[in-house]
């Protein structure tokens, strides 16, 4: 899956961080972070994979998921992003602890979509024993997770407009394109239909943690990444 970072930490803390976690009470929280791992999943892999069971929900500390269900002739269609603050896994994890076998014994439903990291990416992942417990702490807690879910599928289950994107790279296919002045136009263009933009070029962006980038996004409509050819370097963000 990726790094564990929490390998004798008490990551309560962590989950205290997640505004959407922040009317749980003191014990509750303490009780789920025992059932919590912390983690990172690297640039381009997957969180999980439609098909695998779904026994863990998470939320995103810092980066940005890509969900991706399957399209018409097997191809795969992007849905959405996942960012800082927000939960992945809710769907399937609601759906499961049921007997989905008919042999009396209950079982974890299997994710519908899969889920990638667009960019390197933290995350919590909390057992659905430590969900449940939350729940009983914070009833509205569940409230707030159906939103997510409605929100999600939105209308005839199309993409919302909370999940566009705004992150975009420009990469150059000759070395006598001059990309910053491209940006320039395209930022200037975008700030005159009343978008907030802001460059972000190699030197800039070169080993910048992860936040640093979920503060980019936060504050501004469009993130125009910036990268010579053959150069690597986004892949990493």
């Amino acid at each position: 899956m990726g790094m564990f970072f929490n390998m004798g930490i008490d990551i309560t803390p962590r989950l205290r961080a997640i505004e959407f976690l922040k009317d749980v009470p003191a014990r509750a929280m303490k009780a789920a972070g025992k059932e919590a791992i912390w983690f990172s999943v690297a640039a381009g892999k997957p969180l999980y994979l439609a098909g695998e069971p779904a026994d863990t929900l998470y939320f995103v500390l810092s980066g940005t998921l890509g969900i991706f269900r399957e399209g018409v002739h097997g191809k795969s269609e992007f849905v959405g992003h996942i960012r800082s603050g927000e939960p992945a896994g809710e769907m399937s994890l609601f759906l499961g602890g049921v007997d989905l076998t008919g042999d009396g014994v209950p079982n974890d439903a299997p994710h519908t979509s899969s889920v990638y990291a667009l960019r390197d990416t933290e995350l919590i992942g909390v057992s659905r024993k430590g969900w449940d417990r939350m729940v009983k702490a914070e009833p509205e807690l569940l409230e707030s997770m159906i939103r997510v879910i409605l929100r999600r599928l939105g209308k005839s289950g199309d993409r919302v407009a909370s999940a566009a994107p705004k992150v975009f790279t420009l990469v150059a296919t000759s070395p006598t394109i001059d990309l910053k002045l491209r940006a320039r136009s395209l930022k200037q263009a975008l700030e005159r239909l009343g978008r907030k933009a802001v460059i972000v070029d190699e030197q800039m962006g070169d080993e910048r943690p992860a936040a640093y980038f979920d503060e980019l996004e936060r504050a501004h409509d469009v993130v125009i990444l910036i990268s010579a050819i053959g150069d690597n370097s986004w892949y990493r963000l």
